[in-house]
């Protein structure tokens, strides 16, 4: 699996921002973009983000701004290489698309 490291004092930042880009040279209709977050196997965080229809021979981009939980956040010397983050493009429920990768915070 292959693996990603942030920095540690990332964790402490009040909000952080991400985009993810994704071409398409088809239409695409009901296309749903679903992260999952896993620590230690077990999931702590799944987001869905539907694209109702995509259009043909374009690029497009998923934005998100993520607002700690100053409360429960967990430090880095436990999420660090025990975190799991699983992208997945569907398009009427069937996976086109899947990424996964460990994260590290050093």
């Amino acid at each position: 699996m292959p693996e990603v490291r942030f920095p540690a004092n990332m964790l402490q930042c009040q909000a952080l921002a991400r985009e993810v880009v994704f071409s398409s040279v088809e239409i695409i209709e009901k296309l749903t973009l679903v992260q999952t977050m896993y620590l230690h196997g077990q999931v702590v965080e799944s987001l869905h983000f539907p694209f109702p229809f995509v259009m043909p021979n374009t690029t497009n981009s998923w934005e998100q701004t993520i607002v700690a939980d100053s409360e429960n956040m967990l430090p880095a010397q436990i999420l660090s290489g025990n975190l799991v983050c699983v992208t997945q493009f569907k398009a009427y429920d069937k996976v086109i698309h899947e990424s996964c990768y460990r994260i590290f915070y050093d």
